[in-house]
């Protein structure tokens, strides 16, 4: 074999040892990089939680609402939520147009919807008696817009939305009020001829979120809720 030949061949095959060299790299990193892909739920929450972000925990998934703040002093929401949250946000907070973003998904046909509830609220320049455990106007379920794979965007709604409540009399209103609440509230409302007469007024007292699917693994029906409590009055 002549000198030229033994080069050429040394040459070849060095090439194809660092490709194959570069290919075992590539691998391993995008294994690598799936595997780090794979968060769990106390990893998520100490990657995304911040000052404005609400963070709740499933076993089937993890969802974060940004620019939201709760009322959480018992740190309730550091642990593993069941079937059902209850949520209590700031005074001024709201869910209406904040990003939601899921992650560690383990459903299948996953469907997020969102709804509202209205109740009456009397005001006393500051001091408020929200009447939530009397009459709504609940609305029907709407589904909550995706805007890419992990993320969609809660709903707003319009002043006319606000005001729906069921039909209802100022004299029954005058009553549920005389008899559960303390007298100053029932003289507040004396003089009023309609439900929306200041002080008295109608405005969302809860929102509520359903999340549904089929468990990848299971195969079973997973629903969950989150309601939240909106804090009325001024």
């Amino acid at each position: 074999m002549n000198q030229s030949l033994f080069i050429a061949l040394f040459l070849l095959l060095a090439s194809c040892n660092n490709n194959s060299q570069e290919s075992q790299t590539s691998t391993s990193a995008d294994s690598v990089a799936q595997a780090e892909s794979i968060v769990s739920p106390e990893e998520y929450e100490s990657q995304t939680n911040d000052d404005t972000t609400t963070i709740i925990s499933f076993n089937e998934f993890n969802i974060s609402i940004s620019r939201l703040v709760v009322y959480d002093e018992h740190r309730i929401l550091n642990k593993v939520q069941k079937d059902t949250v209850y949520l209590f946000p700031e005074l001024g907070e709201t869910i209406e147009g904040q990003i939601i973003k899921i992650d560690n998904l383990n459903l299948e046909d996953f469907k997020i919807e969102q709804r509202y509830e209205t109740s009456i609220s009397i005001q006393n320049e500051g001091p408020h008696c929200d009447l939530t455990n009397w009459k709504h106007y609940t609305s029907p379920w709407k589904e909550i817009p995706k805007l890419n794979n992990q993320t969609y965007q809660c709903l707003v709604y319009e002043h006319e939305d606000y005001q729906k409540f069921p039909e209802v009399s100022v004299a029954d209103l005058k009553n549920h009020v005389k008899a559960n609440y303390d007298k100053e509230w029932h003289d507040l409302i004396s003089g009023i001829s309609s439900i929306r007469d200041y002080p008295s007024s109608v405005g969302i007292s809860r929102y509520f979120i359903r999340i549904s699917g089929i468990d990848k693994d299971t195969k079973a029906l997973v629903t969950k809720m989150l309601i939240f409590e909106n804090p009325m009055g001024c």
